[in-house]
């Protein structure tokens, strides 16, 4: 994909970018600032990603090869009693880039559980916790992205969504704590009040997952992977709880990502927790410059 642009100053934020200049092509570093002519003519190439352009200033202009997903190959939503994909077979499918727009996650986006144990839920379907819970693993390294693309095709979920609720829970952030409390025998190990309750990217709340903690504030692929099983057992129609809180039924994806939030059925927490994160769906921070 090509770009063009005639002002002066050009900072270009990619490490998959080639820049010509009067014809010549250059290697570009993560960051590059090039002083030119007012009139030359810069075209910037992404090999494989997309290219974003935004206005610094008059003079000024930021250029960025992102990895965005297209239709004809980024992970949907698969229906209700769909065979899932194994990790490996999700690890094969994962489109590889180098963007990585939290390096602070680098760390946690490449440790992996040595062994998962995660007690059984009451009131499920027996089938959550044989067949739910047992797959999760966070047998996967990557970046930030990738991380989310695996997920969400281990568990037969639309990429985008999983992508816009990361968005609405952390920014994509592992470093993300939350849910304060003021309770000391609320916190998790290593903490004293007030003290985080949720960790990571997805937000794990360890007091009501039990077994989560620490692999939630430690491994990405864990924190994403728990996250997805557990919409995937509510979205099976697992939960057999819910039905006390409303018209709990199977195939609501939407409805169990409000339920991760409230705890509840379409409530007004839940409902108003989803009309935010379909904002976050519209509004694609993540393919923007600066995200």
């Amino acid at each position: 994909m090509r770009t063009q642009t005639t002002l002066k100053y050009i900072a270009v934020a990619s490490v998959c970018a080639a820049l010509l200049v009067s014809g010549a092509a250059a290697a570009v570093a993560a960051t590059t600032r090039v002083d030119l002519r007012r009139g030359d003519t810069v075209n910037v190439h992404c090999a494989s990603d997309k290219l974003s352009a935004s206005r610094q200033s008059d003079t000024h202009v930021r250029l960025s090869c992102r990895a965005v997903s297209t239709s004809s190959t980024s992970f949907a939503t698969l229906p209700v009693g769909s065979t899932l994909p194994s990790d490996s077979t999700c690890a094969s499918r994962v489109r590889r880039s180098t963007w990585e727009p939290r390096p602070d996650n680098t760390t946690a986006n490449h440790t992996v559980p040595s062994s998962v144990s995660i007690p059984a839920w009451g009131g499920v379907d027996s089938r959550f916790n044989t067949q739910i819970m047992p797959r999760v693993t966070g047998n996967f390294t990557g970046t930030t992205d990738e991380i989310i693309q695996w997920a969400a095709c281990k568990w037969g979920f639309d990429e985008d969504i999983v992508r816009a609720v990361a968005v609405g829970e952390s920014s994509w952030r592992m470093s993300q704590l939350g849910d304060y409390t003021s309770n000391p025998d609320k916190c998790a190990p290593g903490y004293s009040v007030p003290c985080p309750t949720s960790f990571g990217s997805m937000q794990v709340k360890w007091t009501q997952h039990p077994g989560t903690y620490p692999l939630s504030e430690l491994s990405t692929a864990f924190n994403v992977d728990y996250t997805l099983a557990a919409r995937r057992g509510c979205f099976e129609g697992y939960e057999t709880w819910l039905s006390m809180y409303g018209d709990y039924r199977a195939g609501d994806e939407w409805g169990c990502i409000g339920r991760w939030y409230s705890g509840r059925w379409h409530d007004t927490a839940a409902d108003d927790y989803i009309s935010r994160r379909k904002a976050d769906l519209a509004d694609r921070a993540w393919a923007s410059p600066g995200f």
